[in-house]
């Protein structure tokens, strides 16, 4: 299990800047065992001392595709709520 998205903006903010960005909504740590994920500035964390207890579950109903599963051929597998992602072009290099 892995969090695809280190953006700290908040839902819509974050959406802008990232395709699959982690909108917050807990879905992840609230389908997972206790304490697995948390939600901590607007991102979901993974807490690797109980990754033991990690399973695709997690995953599954994660809307944007921030949280992933990378399985035994270290292939990343999104969740089956994810949305796909079209891109027609590069993303615009964002200036500061």
């Amino acid at each position: 299990m892995w969090v695809a998205c280190k953006n700290l903006d908040s839902d819509d903010d974050a959406e802008i800047e990232c395709e699959v960005a982690c909108t917050a909504c807990e879905r992840c740590a609230t389908d997972s065992p206790e304490g697995l994920i948390t939600i901590k500035d607007n991102l979901a964390v993974i807490d690797y001392r109980k990754n033991a207890l990690a399973s695709r579950v997690g995953i599954e109903r994660c809307p944007t595709g921030a949280i992933v599963w990378i399985n035994q051929k270290d292939e990343i597998e999104k969740g089956a709520k994810a949305k796909s992602i079209i891109r027609k072009q590069a993303l615009p290099l964002r200036r500061a």
